[in-house]
């Protein structure tokens, strides 16, 4: 698996700043996990990891909305449904950690988690955030 630092570039801008902010916070809370992760570091250090990494993309997820909600963002529903797609699989990968209690296990749900992290925030970033980020700049 390649546990790779996820760097911030332009093509990950909205053009909304708050937006661009969350989205950079979250970049450092996964690149945390990857690096956790790629030292092999202890389950009760990488679980508090995970878990603000949770915590942070739901708050995010939620100003998100509230941004597009409020300036009529037609593709809502649809981008909605994908934050609560990627946060019940973050939340169940979360879980499944807690729960195993043999390594083995453990490293294998941590390197499930750590390409789910990768992918979901290049790929959310690009292929769901960009279509907004089009409407946003033309409403600023």
């Amino acid at each position: 698996m390649n546990l790779h630092r996820i760097e911030w570039n332009d093509e990950y801008k909205t053009g909304v700043p708050a937006i661009d902010a969350d989205h950079r916070q979250l970049i450092e809370l996964a690149n945390e996990f990857l690096s956790a992760a790629a030292a092999e570091a202890a389950l009760h250090q990488l679980s508090p990891i995970m878990g603000r990494l949770i915590v942070h993309a739901a708050e995010h997820f939620a100003a998100e909305e509230s941004l597009l909600d409020r300036n009529g963002y037609p593709d809502l529903a649809r981008h909605r449904a994908e934050h609560e797609r990627l946060m019940a699989q973050a939340r169940t990968l979360h879980t499944r950690t807690q729960a195993s209690a043999d390594r083995d296990e453990v490293w294998r749900i941590t390197h499930e988690a750590a390409e789910f992290f990768q992918r979901w925030l290049l790929e959310h970033i690009i292929r769901e955030d960009k279509p907004f980020r089009t409407f946003v700049m033309r409403l600023a």
